[in-house]
C-alpha cells in the first residue's frame, strides 16, 4: 500500500476527465429546499447528451431519489409520474412508491410516506405552470404549504 496512491473519488472523476459534483443529503431523508434547488440548477447545467452518474454511500434511498428526480426533470412533461417511478425501478432504483415497511429494513412508515410525498410533489412542481421555469422550488414550495407538510428534516 502506498499512500500516494490514494486518491479522493472527486480526484479520481477529474483524473480521467469527467466533472464532479457533490451534494449532501441526510440519510433516511428527503433533500432540504435549498438542496432542491441547487440540484436543479446542476442538473440543467448538464451539456445534453452527457452521462450522468449518482449515487450515495449506500446506493438505494438518495441515489433512488435523484435518478427519479432527474427524469421527472426531463421527462415529467411527457411521462406520467407512474411511470417514471416504474421505469427507475425496473433500472435498478428502490421503489420509491412502495411504502410497506421491510422487516429488515432501516425506513419507517413516516420516512417511505415522505419520500414518496416529496416525489409526487417534485412532479407536480415540474409540470405547474407556476412551477418549475417560473420561481424557485423554494419559492413555490412556500406558496403550496398545506400540500407539503412536514418534510422530516
Amino acid at each position: 500500500f502506498n499512500k500516494n496512491d490514494v486518491q479522493t473519488e472527486e480526484d479520481l472523476v477529474k483524473g480521467i476527465g469527467f466533472h464532479y459534483v457533490k451534494t449532501n443529503q441526510t440519510r433516511h431523508r428527503v433533500p432540504v429546499d435549498e438542496q432542491v434547488d441547487t440540484f436543479i440548477q446542476t442538473l440543467l447545467s448538464i451539456p445534453e447528451n452527457s452521462w450522468v452518474h449518482m449515487h450515495c454511500s449506500a446506493g438505494q434511498g438518495r441515489t433512488s431519489i435523484g435518478m427519479v428526480c432527474y427524469d421527472i426533470l426531463k421527462n415529467g412533461n411527457r411521462v406520467s409520474l407512474e411511470g417514471i417511478v416504474k421505469r427507475q425501478h425496473i433500472l435498478g432504483s428502490e421503489a420509491l412508491f412502495d411504502t410497506q415497511v421491510w422487516e429488515t429494513g432501516t425506513y419507517s412508515k413516516e420516512m417511505l410516506e415522505t419520500r414518496k410525498h416529496f416525489i409526487q410533489l417534485f412532479y407536480k412542481y415540474i409540470n405547474d405552470p407556476k412551477g418549475f421555469g417560473y420561481q424557485s422550488w423554494t419559492k413555490w414550495r412556500k406558496t403550496h404549504k398545506g400540500e407539503i407538510g412536514t418534510w422530516g428534516v
